[in-house]
């Protein structure tokens, strides 16, 4: 690989301080207070495309608690993320089209931003991949070293 096509390390350290900000901020905001409160938050979740609130709440704590965790980690990145992009889907959805809500705040009125912000991040982020300070990264050189140099019996 040229020097050119090779990312820098600052490129890596800023994939790195977005897997742990966005990934961070979902898991102590959204993930952990979801799963710890998880009967009184079901009472109040949607139930959505004919799944039970329960069910829809259990996969939302799935990509907000544990699939925050693998994004700070940069461990199945790709496949935390799509989790991460599918749940913030579906919370732009609810926030426009069930609750009525504007996609952008204004003082005083509740908005769809918040998710739309998260959603187009990991969206950047899927595309990007994780970088080079991952676990996905130390797994991939581990799995090329051993291709590259097979142990002999």
């Amino acid at each position: 690989m040229s020097q050119e096509n090779t990312p820098k390390l600052s490129t890596d350290m800023a994939l790195l301080l977005a897997r742990i900000a966005f990934g961070g901020s979902m898991l102590i905001a959204h993930g952990w207070p979801k799963l710890q409160n998880f009967s009184t938050v079901s009472e109040k979740f949607p139930a959505l495309f004919g799944l039970s609130s329960s069910i829809c709440l259990g996969l939302a704590v799935f990509a907000e608690f544990f699939c925050a965790i693998l994004l700070i980690l940069g461990l199945v990145s790709r496949f935390a993320l799509s989790q991460l992009i599918i749940t913030m889907s579906v919370g732009v959805y609810v926030n426009l089209f069930i609750f009525q809500r504007q996609l952008f705040d204004s003082p005083g009125k509740p908005s769809a931003e918040l998710a739309f912000i998260y959603l187009m991040t990991y969206v950047v982020l899927i595309i990007l991949g994780p970088g080079r300070v991952s676990l996905d990264a130390v797994i991939s050189k581990k799995r090329a070293h051993k291709k590259d140099n097979p142990k002999k019996k």
